[in-house]
């Protein structure tokens, strides 16, 4: 499937960027103990992001990691997420990619 990037395709880009970004600041800001967001969700979607990014881009970001720091997170604080996701996953019930 080959996908033309328009003005829509660049509209829902931006989109998805953003909610990504404020997704990451939910999860960021978060109880531990009670979590409301899930960050498997998270990681789901910026996954499935950058599989969309790659098949409309060539230079486009590869990793989470490279998407956190693109909206400004340090090394420390993607590997908080990074434990709250692994941690979650243990009992999280869907896909995970």
């Amino acid at each position: 499937m080959s996908f033309e990037k328009d003005d829509k395709t660049e509209y829902l880009l931006n989109f998805l960027d953003y909610s990504i970004g404020q997704y990451i600041d939910d999860i960021m800001e978060d109880s531990e103990e009670d979590p409301e967001f899930s960050a498997v969700t998270l990681n789901n979607l910026i996954l499935c992001y950058i599989h969309f990014l790659n098949r409309i881009e060539k230079d486009s970001v590869q990793t989470v990691r490279e998407v956190f720091a693109m909206h400004g997170y340090t090394e420390d604080e993607f590997l908080c997420f990074e434990k709250k996701r692994i941690k979650e996953a243990e009992y999280y019930n869907g896909v995970q990619y």
